[in-house]
This record gives structure tokens, sequence and C-alpha cells, in this order.
């Protein structure tokens, strides 16, 4: 069964985009600006470009005006905006992107846009938003809705992540939940470091015998070579990395295809 969204409220808000000290003044003022212009007589573009230009500047007036993109009619803009309020680093963002969830039926009728929105909620890395990733999350089989629900739910380093992410898996049989196992394959070893390989019946096993003690470390475990690498493609990460544990051994994931995968453990 999957997490009730009305539990959406009993996390602690806890965003891995942490909060540095307030943006310079001038820097505000020029977002502020910008967002003006482009909103009242900008094209589309322009407006597009101006979110993406307010993404770092995380003060409350800045967040409201980038929020106003997500009324846009362009659905460039609405995605900008929503991209945009994926990477403040300011709670505002984090609450704008989980009352959109959960009152703009509208946008959510746009599975590319449902699923940027998903992306974005994920992207703070939050416990409080567990419940919303979580939320039938089989209601729209688009794949990229699945998927950024799936990742993002990776992306919380919490038990309950571990538990929506079993229970989510629970809710299909093996038939409409294994186009989705490279993905929770990499989802769950990330939180946990363990690996069951794309085998539902694997990961439901291991969590049998672990729910009781299980623990999440705040650090993600190190992942082989090629789920590193689709892992940070996905969250668009450019950093360095080992190879990680196994990555000299056989390859693990496949291809790193988010769609396809055998049902054995390796």
């Amino acid at each position: 069964m999957f997490i009730p969204l009305v539990l959406a409220s009993a996390s602690l808000l806890t965003p891995a985009l942490q909060e540095s000290r307030p943006p310079d003044p001038e820097a505000v003022k020029a977002a502020l600006a910008r967002l003006e212009q482009a909103f009242e007589k900008g094209l589309p573009e322009e407006r597009v470009a101006a979110l993406q230009a307010a993404a770092p500047v995380a003060d409350p007036e800045v967040v409201a005006w980038v929020r106003k993109g997500l009324k846009d009619p362009e659905r460039s803009v609405q995605g900008g905006a929503l991209e945009a309020l994926g990477q403040m680093a300011h709670p505002k963002a984090l609450a704008a992107l989980h009352e959109t969830y959960k009152t703009d039926k509208a946008l959510r009728k746009d599975d590319e846009v449902t699923a940027k929105l998903l992306k974005s909620i994920g992207r703070h890395a939050s416990p409080s938003s567990v419940a919303i990733l979580a939320d039938d999350p089989f209601g729209n089989l688009h794949h990229d809705v699945i998927q950024a629900r799936i990742l993002s739910l990776g992306n919380v380093r919490t038990k309950e992540s571990v538990e929506a992410l079993i229970s989510m898996m629970r809710l299909r049989g093996p038939q409409k939940v294994q186009p989705y196992m490279a993905n929770f394959r990499l989802a769950l070893s990330i939180l946990t470091g363990a690996d069951q390989g794309r085998s539902q019946e694997g990961w439901m096993a291991w969590w049998n015998d672990r729910k009781k003690d299980l623990a999440v470390s705040p650090k993600p475990a190190a992942l082989p070579r090629e789920e590193q690498a689709r892992w940070d493609r996905y969250w668009g990460k450019e950093r360095e990395r080992g190879e990680g544990r196994g990555g000299d051994r056989r390859k693990r994931g496949g291809d790193g295809d988010d769609s396809e995968g055998s049902s054995s453990q390796d």
C-alpha cells in the first residue's frame, strides 16, 4: 500500500539543498527586475531565461516571482519555473512545489510537466516529500512520471523512502513492475548500499529481513561506475567519481536503460 498523502506534514523539512547566507541584495534586485520585465513584456524564451537566471537566488520574493511561471500558458515556461524551484535552496520553493502537486490538477494533466514537477520535488531531498512522491504511484503510467517518483525517493535519505519504494514495488505484479526495476534497483542501492539486481522478489525478501533495524546513512552509497553515471546523469551532476564498489567487476546494471531489464538478480 502506498503512503497516504496526508502524512506529508508529519515529516520534518530537511532539504538537501542547504540554505546558505542570504543572497546579495543586488542579486535579488537584479533577479526581480529581470523577472518582472520578462513576465510583463518578454517572449516565452525570455521568461524561461529569467527563470533560469533566478534559480541561484534563494530569496522569498524571487521564489514568489518564479512561482508565477507555473501559471504561464506556455509549457516551456511552466517547465522552466519547475526546474528553477527545484534548484532554489529555500523552503518556500519546496512549499510551492508541494502545493502545486496537491492543487494544480490542470498542470498535472501534462505527463512531461508532471515528471518535471516530481523531479524538482525530489531534488530538494526532503523527508517531507516522501508522501507526495509515493502518492498513487501507478495512477499515471507514463514512464517518465514513474521514473521521477522512484529516483526522487532514492534522493531522500530516510528509511521511509526505502519503505515507500518497497511498497510501490508490491503494488503490481512482475509484468507491470519489471519495466521499472532498473530504477528501483538504482534508488534502493544508493539509499542502502545493497544490491538485489532487478529482482522484485529479491528486494522484497531483502526488505523483510532488514526492515526492523535498517538505518539509512546520510551519505549516498557507492555504486558501480555505470550505475553511478546513470544516477549523476539523471540529476545533472558533473562531478568526477571513482569506479565505486564493483567498478572492476563485470557489469551489474546492463546498459543503463531505465525501461528494460531481466528479472534475474544480476
